[in-house]
């Protein structure tokens, strides 16, 4: 983001009054390869250079932000820890949505004091819930911080409505985990996660990056699928 806004700024100070306008195009498949790029239109030659060297580092900055979805082919053992992935994220998610509820209900009409009330972290459940432990602590962490960003939408717009609990058989079962030196990556048609090591993956496009951050997910029909956003270097 803050490449991106330097971009912009380069642009602008290149540009006379209402010379320039710059549109980021949405993207409009799984490949966002194509959302830094662009369209830029100019009206004075003096602008051309400076579009030319801002449009080939958009470029440069466009192959870091690929996302990529494959199909996992987990065994047994793995597919009862994703099992277990799936349900801390939701339990915590839960639990630590419950402990923000009742926050609210009790300080709703006075919200100096609401917003001065600090609840509770998603580590200090693991005492109380021994079973946290055995899943990746990023996968708590994660859903922690889905959470936080709900409860802040909610109170910048009140229609957005709270947070709602997650129902097991009705909520997506995922998780969110990111990469910590190196323990995801992709080798020999299987991919490296975090606590249970290589996965059988269906890789049906090449990638040659960082892993920042992934996230495994299970549908209705029982398949299994990875969805990760690619780092530096040429995907």
């Amino acid at each position: 983001m803050t490449q991106r806004f330097s971009l912009m700024q380069r642009m602008m100070a290149s540009a006379t009054p209402f010379s320039v306008f710059f549109e980021i195009v949405p993207p409009h498949s799984r490949d966002f390869s194509h959302e830094l790029g662009g369209t830029v239109f100019f009206f004075t030659s003096s602008f051309a250079n400076a579009c030319s060297e801002v449009y080939n580092e958009a470029k440069e900055v466009s192959i870091m932000l690929k996302a990529y979805q494959f199909r996992l082919y987990p065994n047994r053992e793995q597919k009862i820890y994703f099992a277990n992935c799936f349900g801390c994220a939701r339990f915590i998610f839960n639990q630590m949505l419950a402990d923000r509820k009742e926050i609210y209900e009790k300080h709703k009409d006075n919200k100096e004091l609401l917003r001065s009330i600090k609840p509770r972290t998603y580590t200090s459940f693991k005492d109380e819930f021994p079973f946290l432990k055995e899943v990746d602590n990023l996968v708590l962490a994660n859903a922690s911080q889905n959470l936080n960003k709900a409860y802040q939408n909610f109170f910048r717009d009140k229609s957005v409505g709270f947070s709602k609990f997650k129902a097991k058989h009705k909520s997506k079962a995922s998780y969110t985990t990111n990469n910590q030196g190196g323990n995801i990556r992709i080798e020999d048609g299987k991919i490296k996660l975090p606590k249970i090591g290589f996965v059988t993956i269906n890789q049906h496009r090449d990638f040659d990056g960082l892993i920042k951050s992934c996230t495994i997910s299970m549908n209705k029909a029982g398949n299994y699928f990875i969805f990760y956003s690619g780092g530096t270097g040429n995907a």
